[in-house]
């Protein structure tokens, strides 16, 4: 399947999607985030052309997408106590070649208890019902740059966007450093441009956060005003080095030359104080 106009696509499986079905090319809000960091263009390029194997962790995490949001990958239980087994792998690679999400049986375990979980936080579940559309994939172009941009909503509707993310921890004031850790501002701003620039909603962006651990806690985050600046801000930035590098097929790293640097205040006053 090869995308040629912006607009939704609501049958597209997420192996077409992560694929990139933009002829040449189109920019998701991972690869934004991965291009605005220190030496980004020249990480992004390696990392696109050296992709790495699933983990359990990733398998975890998308196997609780798909009983949370009734949309995704099939979770498939392996009757194994570990993938490390040279039997398990192997099923495990047949399942994936399936377009399946493998799992061991303690995995199964947790995914299905983190479900149930968040099937008894009303306020999660009534946010989920609220945007009913799950896994769409849709496709823009930036009218300054013409830069494709490509996002996957987890859940849409005409109220806002919902974003299901799962997490060391839930509680709001670690996750905010997560979402600065991890460039989530930027994928609020990124999937805001989209839904808006196709006409789906102008509503808000939330995320319903679970724990991955027992009790698998879940809470319901918005970001504020100062935090969706900063991510329209790197948004634009992540725009303007993707057209300039693809347009010359350049992929910088560090700035080039010597770099004069100093080390932190911090540390200069514990020089003085020896």
């Amino acid at each position: 399947m090869i995308v040629t106009s912006p607009g939704e696509y609501p049958d597209m499986t997420e192996e077409v999607y992560h694929s990139d079905p933009v002829i040449p090319c189109s920019l998701s809000h991972s690869w934004a985030v991965e291009l605005t960091r220190p030496g980004g263009p020249a990480r992004w390029r390696w990392n696109h052309d050296h992709p790495s194997e699933p983990s359990t962790a990733f398998d975890i995490g998308h196997a609780a997408h798909a009983l949370v949001l009734g949309s995704g990958p099939e979770p498939v239980r392996i009757n194994a106590d570990s993938l490390r087994t040279k039997a398990a792998r192997q099923q495990a690679q047949q399942v994936r070649a399936d377009g399946g999400v493998p799992l061991c049986r303690a995995d199964w375990d947790k995914v299905h208890a983190m479900a149930a979980a968040l099937a008894d936080d009303r306020e999660a579940v009534d946010l989920l019902k609220a945007a009913p559309s799950r896994e769409l994939s849709a496709f823009t172009v930036d009218d300054e740059s013409g830069t494709w941009l490509r996002v996957r909503f987890d859940a849409i509707g005409d109220v806002g966007i919902v974003d299901y993310k799962t997490s060391r921890s839930a509680d709001p004031s670690e996750f905010a450093r997560a979402a600065a850790a991890f460039g989530y501002h930027v994928q609020a701003a990124m999937y805001r441009f989209v839904a808006a620039d196709l006409g789906i909603t102008d509503g808000p962006f939330r995320f319903v956060v679970q724990e991955k651990e027992p009790p698998y806690l879940v809470s319901v985050i918005e970001l504020d005003d100062e935090a969706e600046r900063a991510g329209w801000l790197r948004l634009r930035r992540a725009i303007d080095t993707w057209a300039t590098c693809t347009a010359y097929d350049t992929w910088p790293g560090y700035q080039p030359g010597i770099t004069t640097i100093s080390i932190p205040q911090w540390a200069l006053a514990k020089e003085e104080e020896l």
